[in-house]
């Protein structure tokens, strides 16, 4: 799996958990609100750039397709910072996920948020 493709499973399968999110929070010492900033930062400005050729290069069209429709969710969501909107935007993961039925061992294999420290 690439690099890219094992980020964005990593970042949907957190995005999606707050048990997760809870051990992301642990391991690099913020609080689970700086954590959702963290995660929405990462998929929105880090990895999700579906144009580019790096991004779309590496998934099929079937994938791409799944990411808009998560994307779509996760922009009417995202600016809010209720738990509620966070809800939705961790239900929309799921689904995503659910829908892609990548490997389970894609989700541990991203290094994007090692902790060096």
């Amino acid at each position: 799996m690439s690099k890219i493709k094992s980020d964005v499973a990593w970042v949907l399968k957190t995005i999606s958990s707050k048990e997760l999110q809870d051990d992301y929070a642990k391991k690099i010492e913020f609080s689970i609100p700086a954590v959702i900033d963290e995660l929405i930062c990462c998929w929105a400005d880090d990895l999700y750039h579906p144009s580019a050729s790096f991004f779309k290069d590496q998934f099929t069209s079937q994938e791409m397709v799944i990411f808009e429709e998560f994307n779509q969710i996760f922009n009417v969501y995202a600016d809010e910072k209720s738990q509620k909107s966070w809800s939705k935007i961790m239900e929309a993961a799921k689904i995503a996920l659910n829908k892609l039925q990548w490997d389970q061992k894609a989700y541990q294999s991203s290094d994007y948020f090692k902790n060096d420290s």
